[in-house]
């Protein structure tokens, strides 16, 4: 489809209905009734072969051409779901936002499965309906956190604080040594160092014991039966003593100043939790480039946090702190959420996604975290398992956002925070298809007379 939007707005009276009475005014705009006009015409030639010239123009950029089409055959062929989605995407690519709203509605309706590019073309237009800077929710909202991040810019006096170090251990022999050096090796050096190993098949047992004898940090390892990474990780975490936690996975590692400016900044901003840079390595420890082949597309997740109005909202398009490993949160913020759900994939992005819900995230540039990328990373499974957990763990959020509509979080990413700006956010991440379809159906309703009403406030 073209992808250039053009400046159009419907004129008053010729919006598409989507199911025209055989009475009612043709749609092609001549004047007389359906039955006279364009209803009377079905034997001019095959509907299949009208659609394909109706697409044709569409592809070729003729909208105006295109929407005509879409609309006769529309108001021949109600049922018909193509057609009616089809002209959904004309309206919003001629700019009539809530018409196109409206029809995707209409869709969304009778369709129990909808295919995928419906659900990337209704995605689209929200985005578009949603991007109302000028809201005043959204400039109200977006006043009170900027405030906010001036408020917790402001230098005070760092309070004593306790960092502890936790390392869950599954088959990284190789690279184990690396990320308990790196940790030793900090300008700011934790309060302990806590090391499991989850039944490693591997030489990790003896390297982890190689590399703790040089320690001169308090540490406990331990070791057990494979039990998950997510398991280990709250494991690890209800044994430090410690006011506050930076996990570490043990395939990756610290760059040196890692912990002194995260606790540093999170102490100072008086807020729960943290993550900083990311910088993708390769197995010898060296950079990748952001324009790598295999790492770019990690990169753009993670530079995502700056698409956002806010931190917390930026999880809602994906996981931008990329890994576990890049978290630093206060352990009562890990009580509260019940630790880390047992996923495979994603276990990070859920305990993001409520983290969020209960504090606004600081993201501390100089905190950098060195991800090694490697054949074994989870991330690169090829199936579509990660994809199917990531829709479960969605659905859950956002069912939980109605049981808690709350939080503590004053800029939680929430409709009623912030507006359009979620439903817009939530549509770039691709994951308006994990609302139950009442609520997706009653947010586009809301986007459309906000949509109506800048169109108003416009003419």
């Amino acid at each position: 489809m073209p992808s250039d939007m053009q400046s159009f707005v419907d004129p008053p009276g010729r919006a598409t209905q989507s199911a025209t009475t055989r009475l009612a005014p043709c749609p092609c705009g001549s004047g007389l009734r359906f039955k006279q006009c364009c209803g009377d015409r079905q034997s001019y030639t095959d509907i299949n072969t009208r659609k394909q010239a109706a697409l044709r123009a569409h592809l070729g950029g003729d909208l105006l051409a295109a929407r005509h089409s879409y609309a006769v055959l529309n108001a021949q062929r109600p049922d018909d779901d193509d057609v009616l989605h089809m002209l959904a995407l004309c309206h919003h690519q001629l700019g009539c936002i809530p018409e196109s709203l409206r029809l995707f509605c209409i869709l969304l309706a009778r369709l129990p499965s909808p295919p995928d590019a419906v659900w990337q073309n209704l995605a689209l237009v929200v985005s578009s309906a949603a991007h109302q800077p000028d809201h005043p929710t959204v400039v109200a909202q977006r006043s009170r956190y900027l405030d906010w991040r001036t408020r917790t810019a402001v230098r005070a006096a760092d309070t004593c604080t306790t960092i502890g170090v936790v390392i869950p251990s599954y088959n990284h022999g190789n690279f184990v040594t690396h990320a308990i050096e790196s940790v030793l090796q900090q300008t700011r050096l934790p309060e302990e160092i806590i090391v499991i190993d989850d039944g490693s098949i591997d030489n990790s047992a003896h390297n982890i014991r190689i590399a703790l004898k040089r320690c001169t940090v308090p540490y406990r390892l331990f070791f057990r039966h494979n039990c998950g990474a997510a398991e280990t990780l709250n494991e690890a975490i209800s044994l430090s003593s410690c006011e506050w936690i930076a996990p570490l996975n043990s395939d990756d590692c610290f760059e040196e100043e890692r912990l002194a400016h995260l606790g540093s900044a999170c102490v100072r901003s008086e807020i729960d939790w943290g993550f900083g840079s990311v910088d993708m390595v390769t197995t010898d420890g060296r950079n990748l480039g952001r324009m790598h082949e295999s790492v770019r597309d990690l990169y753009a997740v993670h530079d995502s946090l700056h698409m956002s109005d806010c931190l917390g909202l930026a999880f809602l398009r994906n996981n931008p702190a990329i890994s576990s490993g890049n978290l630093f949160f206060r352990k009562s913020l890990w009580h509260r959420i019940g630790g880390f759900a047992p996923l495979r994939y994603n276990h990070d992005w859920q305990f993001c996604l409520a983290a969020s819900m209960q504090s606004e995230p600081l993201f501390v540039p100089g905190a950098r975290y060195r991800y090694r990328w490697h054949g074994g990373n989870t991330i690169r499974d090829s199936d579509s398992a990660p994809a199917q957990e990531a829709t479960s763990l969605f659905q859950q959020f956002l069912n939980g956002i109605d049981t808690n509509p709350t939080g503590r979080n004053p800029f939680a990413p929430l409709a009623s925070a912030w507006g359009p700006t979620f439903w817009g956010t939530l549509a770039a991440g691709g994951h308006l298809h994990c609302m139950p379809r009442n609520e997706l159906l009653a947010a586009l309703r809301q986007l459309t007379r906000i949509a109506e009403d800048r169109l108003q406030v416009a003419a």
